[in-house]
């Protein structure tokens, strides 16, 4: 999986780049490395996007892309 919430789309809206939560569906039962696995995946196809991707290869930390500017607002 992979998503924002609120507080990171406030956070872009005031460009602060969006941080992106991710890993495997199955939280509880997948190991480290299925995790790191679905993000990897997550950030080389952002990346092939053209969009910048920060992200230290731990499942502690969130997928940053730090000079995405949203552009449409969205509704409140």
């Amino acid at each position: 999986y992979c998503f924002y919430d609120s507080q990171d789309l406030d956070r872009a809206l005031d460009n602060e780049g969006l941080l992106l939560a991710h890993g495997h569906v199955d939280r509880s039962e997948a190991e480290d490395a299925q995790h790191i696995a679905v993000a990897q995946a997550i950030c080389e196809a952002l990346g092939q996007e053209g969009l910048e991707v920060d992200w230290n290869g731990s499942t502690n930390r969130r997928i940053n892309l730090p000079t995405l500017r949203w552009q449409r607002r969205s509704p409140v």
